[in-house]
């Protein structure tokens, strides 16, 4: 038997950016006996240095890889870098055909203690599973306490356009994360990917939704779950968080 992590994913990539490598490093570091593969991202602050706006990139740019000039607008830099290289991954697994993958960014810090909850899970995650979050974050940190939980729908229910495409008569109802099974949810909006899981058919509905891209990373699995356009479920208790010792490279 080998990490418990390998035995279940059939591949695990770590997506990194060389202008973060003792993020990676680190990765490596606190994780000497996961198995990964290391897939060299799209660093977002490198593209056209001495352009500071997304809008004003060359349109060849935008064309040459499948970007949706008008979406794109309301990105910065780092976050194009982000979303492009989380679609090359999502791509990658349908080239070359994988059925389970875990896929990580570089600064993703393994919660040890939730191994034994995360192979109890894998127990219980349907066969058709198609999207698995092993990591996330909420967009309100009241939004599952049960008491301002009824505060936070109403709140919800009054701004329905706090996520852009996303209101509609459910909006409450799938907003938030709703109970699966002893240690799986039906993940509700969440926001990050740092710690995230695709089957093959997965990775080809994301890559379908999102091709030309068109949403910020996260945007787009939360599109999808919430739209329930495909078959979401995540861990209760995350089994990586990101590294509190590391910034976010997303505002620069």
């Amino acid at each position: 038997m080998g990490h418990p992590i390998n035995d279940f994913f059939d591949k695990v990539f770590v997506i990194a950016i060389e202008r973060n490598e003792e993020r990676l490093k680190a990765f490596i570091s606190n994780n000497p006996n996961l198995e990964v593969e290391v897939f060299w991202g799209v660093d977002g602050k490198e593209l056209f240095p001495s352009i500071e706006y997304v809008g004003d990139f060359p349109a060849d740019f935008f064309r040459a890889n499948h970007l949706n000039y008008e979406r794109c607008l309301s990105l910065n830099k780092s976050q194009v870098g982000c979303a492009m290289s989380n679609l090359f991954v999502q791509k990658e697994i349908v080239k070359r055909g994988l059925k389970r993958v875990l896929i990580l960014e570089d600064d993703a810090y393994l919660v040890a203690k939730e191994l034994p909850g995360f192979q109890r899970a894998i127990k219980e995650l349907p066969l058709d599973w198609e999207l698995f979050y092993l990591g996330f974050r909420q967009p309100s940190k009241w939004a599952q306490h049960p008491f301002t939980r009824f505060f936070t729908r109403i709140k919800y229910w009054m701004k329905p356009t706090v996520i852009v495409g996303m209101s509609s008569a459910n909006f409450r109802k799938r907003f938030f994360t709703g109970w699966f099974s002893r240690h799986l949810n039906i993940p509700g909006v969440y926001i990050g990917t740092h710690a995230y899981a695709l089957s093959y058919e997965g990775a080809k509905k994301i890559v379908a939704i999102d091709t030309p891209l068109k949403y910020g990373a996260d945007i787009a699995l939360m599109y999808a779950n919430y739209h329930k356009l495909i078959n979401g479920y995540s861990l209760k208790h995350q089994l990586f968080i990101p590294n509190p010792i590391f910034e976010t490279s997303l505002i620069n």
